[in-house]
């Protein structure tokens, strides 16, 4: 069974069922939030990678800031929210639509340095490597 290691800058390890309260810089600002590996049954489930959540209150200001820079995810979402004709719908993002939240660990105890990939950023890669070749790629890489 695959074992997740979950670094945050002080422990090797956050355990299934666990807590704790980090910090998270995005855009130069600090947010408070919760980083949770799930509790998982292990009798029932032994082969069951961690899942691993970041919980954050809807009425905290990282709420809306995530709100503000997936804007086009969210309006995705509420717009098929809005054509659901049963009692619950999952909605899910077509991959070529899809944004990203990346967290890297920071050597400072519970602290996480944010970085998004929105569509903005991903169609003004799209736009400035359409015309490179591939030898040209590599060469800048």
């Amino acid at each position: 069974m695959k074992k997740m290691v979950m670094n945050l800058g002080y422990q090797t390890e956050l355990k299934r069922g666990e807590k704790r309260n980090i910090k998270i810089i995005l855009e130069g600002e600090e947010f408070d939030a919760i980083v949770s590996n799930m509790l998982i049954l292990q009798k029932k489930y032994s082969e069951h990678c961690d899942i691993v959540r970041i919980l954050y209150s809807s009425n905290q200001k990282l709420t809306g800031k995530l709100q503000e820079i997936f804007h086009h995810t969210l309006d995705y979402c509420l717009k098929k929210r809005d054509l659901r004709t049963g009692n619950y719908q999952k909605v899910t993002i077509p991959i070529g639509q899809k944004e990203y939240l990346v967290l890297y660990t920071t050597t400072l105890k519970d602290v996480f340095v944010a970085d998004c990939i929105t569509m903005n950023d991903r169609e003004e890669f799209k736009h400035n490597t359409k015309s490179l070749t591939e030898n040209h790629y590599a060469n800048e890489i």
